[in-house]
């Protein structure tokens, strides 16, 4: 008789509902006229906008790697519970 009390499905639920969020981030070009401009505000704001789009694609990997993780220490968590039901047994 497990002792933690791991929910494996409702974790696998969250797990899978966080990769599945990580797929939803897209990247995206600057349109082409937006580059057109020499002036230093445009300059920058293609600057910043590339950076956010660093962001925005870290986030979605940094998103994918946790949903991985989360599944990994309750699936620890569940081989830890059943070991420690068997030896009280």
């Amino acid at each position: 008789m497990p002792g933690i009390g791991i929910n494996q499905s409702n974790l696998n639920e969250r797990a899978t509902a966080l990769k599945d969020a990580s797929n939803h981030f897209e990247v995206r070009t600057l349109n082409p006229v937006d580059t057109e401009s020499t002036i230093t505000a445009n300059q920058n704001a293609q600057r910043a906008f590339e950076e956010a789009q660093q962001g925005h694609n870290h986030f979605s990997e940094q998103l994918a790697i946790s949903a991985v993780e989360i599944k990994d220490i309750g699936d620890r968590f569940f081989t830890i519970d059943e070991q420690a039901a068997n030896i009280m047994q």
